[in-house]
């Protein structure tokens, strides 16, 4: 079906007529046998939720299979209006492969989280001693795509402390790799020494980083790596936005950060020329108040219609 919507384009904001072709493309050039599905509001390129873990805390229950959570999590965010996600490691690798063929979200895996035995959540990583790590990270990146992998940078050891879970040498050597083989590579990490640990071997992203320093993040930056902090639920991507804008960040950065900038950072356009259908439709400007965000008019993903006010589901 062609498709036509009005309305404020974000981050430019300009007011725009866009259409989607037959391919499920989007195009700025009229198309007057399409059909009207949002007249007025603001749009944007869909929310992007670049840290969760889709077969925990999964709608489906514990007792559903591996797959029933994946999806099932994968539904709650479509539902909020992401799009976009990016699920830096699994217990397992279910997630693998999901996207909008499943009528989901764009999905981005890392295969199976990577720790020393002992060293994170029981069942949750696969354990692997420091020389067997380069190995093991490019296995799970192949067995998630090929597009990252992840490791755990430090957990609770005995003795109830934060404790690095591997040397410097051996997560630069494992980014090395996983770069040469055309991945990136994230790494879990609350503890200050392991932050410092991640920017030296040159990873691409560090997830939570409980409260990195000033030289830190200024470290982080001039390195190209993203910081990902980030709550668990499903479908909370709009609350955490709302908590960045708090915490003193600009609303439209704060939204860069849960939207069109996280695409970009995933390898994904915003709303252009000859880009993938995928828009979300407000009807107030979500610069100005994140609480709209909550409540999308109208969800398009790869050109079908998945929301509009009065109906939720596959197009």
């Amino acid at each position: 079906m062609r498709l036509h919507v009005r309305g404020t384009v974000l981050p430019g904001g300009e007011e725009s007529d866009l259409f989607v072709t037959d391919d499920r493309r989007l195009t700025f050039r009229d198309d007057e046998d399409a059909r009207t599905m949002l007249d007025g509001g603001f749009l944007i390129p869909g929310l992007a939720d670049a840290h969760c873990h889709l077969g925990l805390y999964s709608p489906a229950g514990d007792d559903a299979t591996d797959g029933e959570r994946a999806r099932a999590s994968a539904r709650a965010e479509l539902e909020a209006g992401v799009l976009a996600l990016r699920e830096p490691g699994a217990p397992n690798r279910a997630s693998t492969g999901l996207g909008p063929g499943d009528g989901l979200p764009r999905t981005f895996t890392a295969g199976r989280m990577l720790a020393p035995p002992g060293c994170y959540v029981p069942g949750f990583a696969r354990e692997v001693e420091a020389d067997e790590l380069v190995e093991a990270a490019l296995e799970e990146l192949l067995a998630g795509g090929g597009t990252w992998a992840k490791l755990i940078g430090d957990w609770f050891m005995p003795h109830r402390r934060l404790t690095p879970n591997f040397p410097v040498e051996a997560v630069a050597a494992a980014a090395q790799a996983v770069h040469r083989a055309g991945g990136r590579i994230a790494v879990h990490t609350c503890l200050p020494e392991t932050i410092d640990i991640a920017i030296e071997a040159g990873v691409d992203t560090i997830e939570h980083g409980l409260a990195p320093s000033a030289s830190q993040a200024e470290r982080m930056a001039a390195g190209g790596i993203a910081w990902t902090p980030t709550m668990v639920p499903h479908g909370m991507v709009s609350t955490e936005i709302g908590l960045l804008h708090e915490s003193g960040i600009p609303a439209a950065a704060a939204l860069g950060a849960g939207s069109w900038d996280a695409r970009s950072f995933l390898g994904l356009p915003g709303i252009e020329e000859g880009a993938p259908a995928d828009l979300v439709g407000f009807a107030r400007d979500p610069r100005e108040d994140p609480a709209v965000l909550s409540e999308p008019a109208l969800v398009v993903l790869d050109g079908l219609v998945m929301r509009t006010p009065e109906r939720i589901g596959n197009g």
